[in-house]
C-alpha cells in the first residue's frame, strides 16, 4: 500500500467515526433528560438545605437564642458568618411580626404577616427565594434561601442566574402560576 492511499484511509476512518459519534449524539441525548437531570439537582440540593434550617429551627436552644439576636452581637456575627457566608442562607427575626434583626439586605420583609409556617416561595425584586417560618408566642424567624437571581437589568455584575449552592449551569427558568405550557 501506498503513503497517499494510507493516509486517505485512515481520514476515511476518521470521518467516518466522527460521523457515527454525530449520529449517536443526536439520537441518545434529549433536553428533556438534560432538563430533568437539572431539576432532581435542584430540587436535591434544595431539600438538603431545607432539611438544615429546619433541624437548626427545631433545636429548641437555638430558636429560644435566636430571640435575643438582636441584643448578641457576637451571636449575631456567628450567624451572619455561618450561616450567610459559608451556606448561603439568611436569617431574619420577627417580634410582633416587626423585624428586629436581619441577617443580609438582599430580601428584607419589614413584616412577616403574610407569609405562613413553614415553606413559601417568594418572588421579590431581585429574585427568588424559598421562605421558612418557625413562629413562637409573639417571635417567629425566617430564614431565606436565594434560589435564582432575576434583575431588571443585566450587566457584567448582575446576572440572572440559579444560586451556585443550588446548581451550577443555567438551563432552566422558574415558571410562574400565569404563564403557558407549564
Amino acid at each position: 500500500m501506498s503513503t497517499p492511499f494510507k493516509i486517505r484511509l485512515l481520514l476515511f476512518l476518521l470521518t467516518l467515526s466522527l460521523a457515527v459519534t454525530a449520529l449517536t449524539a443526536h439520537y441518545t441525548f434529549h433536553k428533556e433528560d438534560n432538563f430533568k437531570s437539572d431539576a432532581d439537582k435542584i430540587e436535591s440540593n434544595l431539600h438538603k438545605k431545607e432539611k438544615y434550617i429546619k433541624e437548626f429551627l427545631n433545636n429548641p436552644g437555638n430558636f429560644k437564642r435566636l430571640e435575643s439576636v438582636d441584643t448578641d452581637p457576637e451571636f449575631a456575627t456567628q450567624l451572619i458568618r455561618d450561616l450567610g457566608d459559608n451556606r448561603s442562607l439568611f436569617l431574619y427575626t420577627y417580634s410582633n411580626h416587626k423585624l428586629i434583626f436581619w441577617g443580609d439586605n438582599r430580601i428584607i420583609l419589614e413584616s412577616d404577616a403574610a407569609l405562613r409556617e413553614g415553606s413559601n416561595m417568594i418572588k421579590w425584586k431581585n429574585g427568588w427565594y424559598e421562605a421558612i417560618k418557625r413562629s413562637g408566642s409573639n417571635f417567629s424567624v425566617v430564614c431565606f434561601i436565594p434560589v435564582r437571581s432575576d434583575y431588571l437589568y443585566e450587566d457584567q455584575y448582575l446576572n440572572d442566574v440559579f444560586n451556585g449552592d443550588i446548581i451550577s449551569s443555567n438551563n432552566l427558568e422558574i415558571a410562574s402560576l400565569n404563564d403557558n405550557n407549564v
